[in-house]
């Protein structure tokens, strides 16, 4: 690249009548041949591999029909596949009939015009699986990146959000990416309590102490008028404001922004609403997506599948009925399980788990507690 430029510099430089002279200009000719004569070597190379790498095929297994990089061995497609499929089985919410309607087509699948515009694939739902591009190892024969042997959680994950995709405004908001296809355990990935240290949310610290209606505010489950006035307050919203424009306070020219910084709680809101800053609903996607495979975990998948496919009502009365239980019995089943208190630290987590864990909980209440005296 920075011979081409260096190319293209001199013919410029050329062609403005600025020419060097003597040995510099001798030695400009030669660079510039130099950098033509890459440059043609480069496209060369490229249509050489063009030719010979082999195009996009289909690939049916399992109920899934895919377009897959035609440099993909069966063997490598088919461990993707089963993959796939037994993350979609386990998960369970996201219908086999959508599954069997969607055409996959792998991102690193190339020359797949002519295979898509045929009659075989008309009316088929695209999604598309994000699946890194194959690659020759020197010293290990023919062997793939990680990407073809490991895609197995990529078309799982593309199966959720193409299914995503099909539901009504209200999911398609609310949602999650992956939607609680990982499993948070205790002894796994991160832990979704870390989401409820009180400087995050006022609601939040709220729903750490117990009350299922803060709960249900703090996770956006409840249709609203408006989020800004009624899952955040006035001073939560300045705080916001100022640590994240504090290096441009004096940059910032609007009137609602200084009035909010001045006071005014109502600027506040008014100022959230002109940004949709911060986001409309104070539970992050992580905490989110804990709430999901709650109801996987606890309920059955049959369950959550149930609400998914539920358009009546808010998000939280779309999974209490899924459930078949209140809306804020389910909450709180999901608040005890992620400060790890009850059944599904019993039966997930040993000792060694559970006394740090219990006792970190304890800190964040009684930091809840300190932080509600001090409001």
């Amino acid at each position: 690249m920075a011979l081409c430029v260096l190319a293209s510099a001199l013919r410029a430089q050329g062609a403005g009548g600025t020419a060097p002279s003597g040995g510099a200009d001798a030695r400009d000719r030669a660079l510039l041949a130099r950098a033509e004569s890459l440059a043609a070597s480069l496209r060369v190379s490229r249509q050489a591999r063009a030719a010979t790498s082999p195009g996009a095929r289909v690939f049916r297994d399992r109920g899934l029909t895919m377009v897959v990089d035609g440099a993909a061995t069966d063997a490598e497609v088919r461990a993707a596949v089963d993959t796939a499929s037994a993350l979609l089985d386990e998960f369970g919410a996201v219908p086999r009939e959508f599954i069997a309607t969607s055409l996959f087509v792998w991102s690193s699948a190339r020359d797949t015009t002519a295979l898509l515009s045929g009659g075989g694939f008309s009316g088929w739902r695209r999604v598309v699986v994000l699946v890194s591009n194959v690659a020759r190892a020197e010293g290990r024969g023919a062997q793939s990146l990680p990407g073809f042997g490991e895609a197995g959680w990529p078309i799982a994950r593309a199966a959720l959000a193409g299914y995503a995709a099909t539901l009504d405004e209200d999911w398609r908001a609310w949602l999650p990416v992956e939607y609680g296809l990982i499993r948070t355990t205790l002894g796994g990935e991160a832990r979704p309590w870390q989401m409820f240290t009180p400087a995050s949310s006022g609601v939040g610290a709220r729903c750490l102490n117990g009350t299922a209606l803060d709960c249900r505010v703090w996770l956006g489950l409840d249709r609203v008028a408006d989020p800004y006035t009624t899952r955040y307050g006035g001073r939560e919203l300045r705080a916001h404001f100022q640590r994240t424009y504090s290096a441009f306070l004096p940059l910032e020219g609007t009137s609602q922004f200084r009035a909010c910084v001045a006071g005014s709680d109502s600027a506040c809101v008014a100022f959230a609403r002109q940004r949709r800053e911060p986001e409309p609903i104070p539970a992050d996607a992580f905490a989110r997506r804990s709430l999901l495979r709650a109801v996987h975990d606890v309920y059955g998948a049959p369950a959550l599948a149930r609400a998914l496919a539920d358009t009546v009502g808010s998000i939280g009365e779309r999974l209490a009925r899924g459930a078949r239980v209140s809306e804020d019995s389910l909450v709180l089943v999901w608040r005890r399980r992620v400060l790890g208190i009850g059944g599904a630290m019993q039966s997930r987590a040993g000792a060694k788990e559970a006394v740090p864990a219990l006792l970190f909980a304890g800190v964040l209440l009684l930091a809840a507690a300190g932080s509600g005296r001090w409001r």
